[in-house]
């Protein structure tokens, strides 16, 4: 959900309650412009790094910048004398958003081999079901509000992931300690190590 909500923030609150209002509407799409190539690039780098060093450090670095970031809007008064801090914000969005999509999709495919139309689809549900709601109520409530559901939706979602990454990392161990025992050497013929010293 909290993807669908940061998404939908970015596209609607960032672009009217900061760069509308500081900088100018006229400027709105070179903004979001740099908001989507960061995503991009960052999707392609980002899915080489998590083969290096995996994805809780990787998923602690989008956390990191998402706070980051709305703890910025939340003091940040918008003008228009330094508007690269416009583009720095929706690039770097767009870096902790790309984090989030790459991720959380590995993620459903990995925990549901063989189910992965069912795990996608479901992912999806959620993600719309959380660009619905930021959409529902964008019109009703202050932007600082609006962040700090944002923020609170992102630190429940990333405690629900840390909780399935927990217990897959516990399975993980588990399903090792329960074979380490049945897997035995085989040499080049194929025979167990066992077969080999009875011969």
């Amino acid at each position: 959900m909290f993807i669908g909500a940061e998404q939908a923030f970015i596209a609607a609150d960032y672009s009217a309650a900061f760069v509308s209002c500081g900088w100018g509407i006229n400027n709105i799409g070179f903004v979001m412009i740099c908001f989507g190539v960061s995503n991009a690039l960052a999707a392609m780098i980002i899915g080489h790094l998590v083969k290096i060093i995996g994805r809780p450090p990787v998923i602690a670095f989008g956390l990191a910048v998402h706070v980051a970031i709305m703890i910025t809007f939340l003091i940040w008064k918008p003008d228009n004398a330094n508007k690269l801090i416009y583009f720095l914000m929706s690039g770097l969005w767009g870096i902790a958003d790309a984090v989030w999509l790459v991720n959380i999709n590995a993620l459903s495919g990995i925990l549901f081999p063989g189910e992965e139309e069912a795990a996608y689809s479901n992912f999806r549900l959620w993600e719309s079901t959380g660009s619905a709601i930021t959409y529902v109520y964008n019109p009703y409530l202050c932007t600082n509000i609006k962040i700090y559901l944002l923020l609170g939706l992102l630190l429940i979602g990333v405690t629900g992931y840390t909780i399935v990454e927990v217990s897959e990392h516990r399975a993980r161990l588990k399903e090792v300690g329960q074979n380490k025992g049945s897997f035995d050497l085989v040499d080049a013929n194929g025979k167990r190590s066992d077969e080999v010293a009875e011969n």
